[in-house]
């Protein structure tokens, strides 16, 4: 088939390791256009494809060989990268040395510059990493670990909610220096202020982090219980910032329960006492905005001071602390987008609904801390999607 041969003198002529990215052209009436390479990129054109994948297909499982199998599978790969049989194949063709370590490397690349979402693609690069870090020199290996988060941070922006991307960021990770998992950790981060519903993102820091508080040796004495601090504030702004988001909620809880863990070390555990309720992050909040505008004038933290007396709880049961804390979570919840006003009543109820369960988590084992959620949760209920009661002056 004339587009079969022109794509195998293609990939002879191009290296797979030159090509960037993969995708498919516009029709052509001429075969002998079917397949291009411009700046890198490798396309094929739309209406070739069916008749391309045909052929290689007969060809690859035609084949009694494993060697004739090598460029067929390439094809195949390109086209739909969850055909499990054309990467054991491509395994056995790199033990055997018929391709090299990073050919193979380029090859699962140029696939994920298509399909950065498909499992069995990020289930062969994993295949392919201790490989990879064996044949690398101490002195290179951190290039190599930021070379391999730049792969995830791309695959991560082409296709949101990646979950494979992150799990394999984490294989990458896992197994660095210490000072590497910091900056993977900030890099984590950085992505994270920008795609705040990414919860992917949000739990493989957390991993990140547990892991930085387990190392045995640490750079200062003070750097993990002043790395969760920042992240406790950091995460409570960004509730402030983007109301209605779940995702931050988990995070701050995720916090806790890393922190308080069973081998938590007196210099990593947290309390309450660790928040800071700080007025500039409404002012830096509100600053961000078009116009500043909030949702309403009304003063609601005057307002839950009166309400939270009312309910009579004594100090020992809801630690003052945690009222200031409840006091902060709804002064968050009136931080709304002057650009989407029409969608305030939703991201209230669901800022709510997060915060009322994040409490349930603080104050797990204290009596009444159900009668207070659901006491919460019946009045937004009664009110409808809009917790107007929050609204009413005591």
């Amino acid at each position: 088939m004339e587009a079969y041969a022109l794509f195998v003198q293609t990939i002879a002529s191009q290296p797979i390791s030159t090509l960037t990215d993969f995708g498919f052209t516009s029709p052509v009436n001429s075969a002998d256009e079917s397949v291009i390479v411009v700046e890198g990129n490798l396309g094929i054109a739309a209406n070739h494809i069916e008749a391309l994948w045909r052929h290689a297909h007969a060809l690859y499982f035609g084949a009694t060989n494993t060697l004739d199998k090598k460029d067929s599978s390439v094809l195949l790969l390109l086209f739909n990268p969850e055909l499990y049989s054309a990467w054991n194949v491509r395994k056995t063709l790199l033990k055997t040395g018929a391709v090299s370590l990073s050919n193979e490397l380029a090859l699962v690349n140029l696939v994920l510059s298509k399909h950065p979402k498909r499992p069995a693609a990020w289930a062969h690069r994993a295949w392919l990493l201790p490989q990879l870090v064996s044949t690398t020199l101490p002195e290179h290996i951190d290039a190599f670990y930021a070379g391999e988060l730049e792969v995830c941070r791309k695959a991560a922006l082409r296709h949101r909610m990646n979950y494979h991307a992150w799990t394999y960021r984490w294989k990458v990770v896992r197994n660095a220096s210490l000072q590497f998992k910091l900056f993977a950790f900030q890099e984590a981060k950085a992505y994270i202020s920008s795609h705040i519903s990414e919860h992917s993102a949000f739990a493989h820091a957390l991993a990140i982090l547990e892991s930085i508080k387990n190392e045995k040796i640490q750079p200062q004495p003070d750097t993990v219980k002043a790395l969760f601090n920042s992240e406790l504030n950091e995460t409570m702004y960004l509730i402030a910032r983007y109301p209605g988001h779940k995702s931050p909620w988990c995070y701050l809880q995720g916090l806790f329960l890393i922190a308080n863990g069973p081998e938590s070390c007196e210099t990593a555990s947290l309390s309450l006492d660790d928040l800071r309720f700080e007025d500039s992050w409404f002012d830096r909040v509100l600053a961000s905005r078009e116009d500043g505008r909030l949702f309403s004038d009304v003063d609601v933290l005057d307002w839950l001071k009166v309400w939270i007396a009312e309910l009579t709880w004594e100090e020992t049961v809801l630690p003052r602390r945690l009222v200031a804390f409840s006091t902060w979570i709804i002064a968050a919840s009136r931080v709304v987008s002057a650009s989407h006003i029409e969608e305030a009543p939703i991201m209230w109820k669901n800022q709510i609904e997060a915060a009322l369960d994040f409490q349930l988590y603080l104050l797990q084992g204290r009596d009444g801390s159900e009668d207070l959620r659901m006491h919460v949760k019946g009045l937004i209920e009664r009110e409808g999607t809009c917790p107007a009661f929050l609204l009413m002056t005591p």
